[in-house]
């Protein structure tokens, strides 16, 4: 247990960095972190950060909506990244499903609930964890 503790805590200062101090919810990622080392759920974490990566690469798309691009193109792009929310709904629901209660319900009202504040939330933590996207990328290809 203490070992996930000084890992999470690694891989965080990691993604601090690279984020220059950026995080938004850096004790949330830190927190998903520790819960996926210790239930052995690394590999789902890192496929979290590739969706999150993703959907923020759609975002800055559908944010800058080129008058240009054609309106079925748009179509295309927003729901590839509906799906993608979905998928990254999906994990965090599978992550959470071994912490204690009182977490699985902080997380739940903070990212998993159909408002607007609940959804703004999950796009600063899909931010945050692109940061970890690239973590993984570093440790995978030696950096």
């Amino acid at each position: 247990m203490k070992d996930s503790k000084l890992e999470a805590e690694k891989i965080c200062n990691y993604i601090e960095d690279l984020s220059k101090g950026k995080l938004h919810f850096k004790e949330d990622i830190y927190r998903l972190t520790e819960l996926s080392i210790n239930s052995n759920k690394l590999e789902l974490l890192e496929e979290l950060s590739f969706h999150a990566k993703f959907s923020k690469g759609i975002i800055s798309i559908i944010q800058k909506k080129d008058e240009r691009l054609e309106n079925e193109y748009m179509q295309t792009i927003e729901k590839e990244y509906l799906d993608t929310i979905v998928k990254i709904r999906g994990i965090l629901v599978n992550i959470l499903s071994g912490a204690t209660d009182f977490l699985r319900t902080i997380f739940e009202e903070k990212y998993l609930q159909f408002t607007h504040e609940s959804m703004n939330n999950l796009k600063f933590l899909c931010e945050d964890l692109s940061f970890l996207k690239l973590y993984f990328n570093d440790v995978k290809y030696g950096r």
